[in-house]
């Protein structure tokens, strides 16, 4: 499943979707900072408190925002493949293992294809998800796709408790 927001400048609903995560177990990896050859510029990581109040304070310089989670737990995901081609021609502009569930790519003006595979899916097969952006001047999109991993999810039970159950 994926889901994209489109917003304006309008930072608050990615940063409160940040924070509702960041209580989500993650794996710890480091925040990872880079720039294409063609001078995109672009930063991964989010799985520590630390490093998702680093990732929230430099949002604005960023026109793509990509998080990835777990279908059933919201859990955060890193260790994700993530391809982006331009749509027209099909030019790779970025090839990154993400670094911990977030990435924050300045993408320019265009239409963009995003794949991102995570490896370790439902039956440790690899899972792959797909997704296009359309940048604007001046815009700011988030997206965020879920992986299938088989994890546990919480089930009520009548006595109020939660049990946990394979998805």
């Amino acid at each position: 499943m994926t889901l994209i927001r489109h917003h304006s400048l309008a930072l608050g609903a990615p940063l409160a979707l940040a924070l509702a995560l960041s209580f989500a177990s993650a794996p710890v990896g480091a925040t990872v900072r880079g720039i294409t050859e063609s001078g995109m510029s672009y930063v991964s990581g989010g799985a520590t408190d630390g490093q998702l109040a680093e990732l929230r304070s430099g949002s604005n310089n960023y026109s793509f925002w990509l998080a990835t989670t777990a279908l059933g737990s919201g859990a955060y995901l890193a260790d994700v493949d993530v391809h982006i081609t331009e749509a027209a021609g099909g030019k790779l502009v970025l090839q990154v293992k993400m670094d911990g569930p977030w990435l924050f790519v300045s993408l320019p003006v265009g239409n963009y294809l995003v794949e991102a595979t995570y490896a370790n899916g439902r039956g440790g097969r690899p899972e792959t998800q797909k997704t296009s952006v359309r940048i604007g001047a001046g815009d700011h999109h988030q997206a965020m796709l879920r992986f299938d991993t088989g994890d546990l999810v919480g089930e009520p039970r009548a006595d109020g408790k939660t049990e946990n159950t394979k998805r």
